[in-house]
């Protein structure tokens, strides 16, 4: 492997999860009975399957997973596709992605300040569930007058618009359950064979 490429894959490491789900016992198809957390990343919402340390990691905690010592994961075992996680997981999978764009809101704002075209027929944001050709335009036109602020900014001068953390709460998701073309908010899904 060339050195920028393990260099990259550092680079794309998550540091830092929160945990959607705790098997105390493990998978149930699972040979070995060990603990196992379902988690997911904060940077790029990666879904990963980790072995914990202590027994006491709680559902919504944030833990580290970074390089270096670990207070709470004993190992990281891979990542995870959407079908992959417990119908727990699941349910905490939206908190969890929300809670995440509300707590990293400036990253997220700019999305809305910068994005761009993806070719002549569509714009990156018409990609977030509930933006048309209309709500486009009224948010092209509104940060062509000033950058937006916050997402009470967006909302406030963007009519009719949902609330700007659920678009892109839907969009996670729908990038995690695999069911799209482009990958703008995380990373692509790996491919089974």
């Amino acid at each position: 492997m060339a050195v920028e490429e393990l260099e990259q894959r550092r680079e794309n490491l998550e540091e830092h999860a929160i945990v959607l789900d705790y098997l105390s016992t493990g998978r149930s198809s699972s040979v070995r009975s060990e603990p196992l957390v379902q988690i997911m990343g904060e940077e790029k919402f990666t879904l990963l399957e980790a072995v914990p340390k202590v027994p006491d990691i709680k559902v919504g905690e944030k833990v580290y997973i970074g390089k270096g010592d670990r207070d709470k994961i004993a190992v990281i075992k891979g990542r995870l596709q959407y079908n992959d996680l417990t119908e727990v997981s699941k349910n905490e999978l939206p908190i969890a992605v929300a809670a995440t764009i509300k707590a990293n809101e400036p990253k997220f704002v700019e999305i809305f300040n910068t994005a761009s075209p993806l070719n002549i027929r569509m714009h990156s944001l018409e990609l977030l569930p509930g933006i048309g050709k209309k709500h486009l335009s009224a948010i092209l036109e509104a940060r062509d007058e000033k950058r937006f602020e916050s997402f009470e900014d967006i909302a406030k001068r963007v009519p009719l618009l949902q609330d700007p953390v659920k678009l892109i709460c839907d969009r996670v998701i729908l990038e995690l359950k695999g069911d799209s073309r482009f990958y703008i908010l995380t990373r692509p899904p790996q491919h089974r064979f």
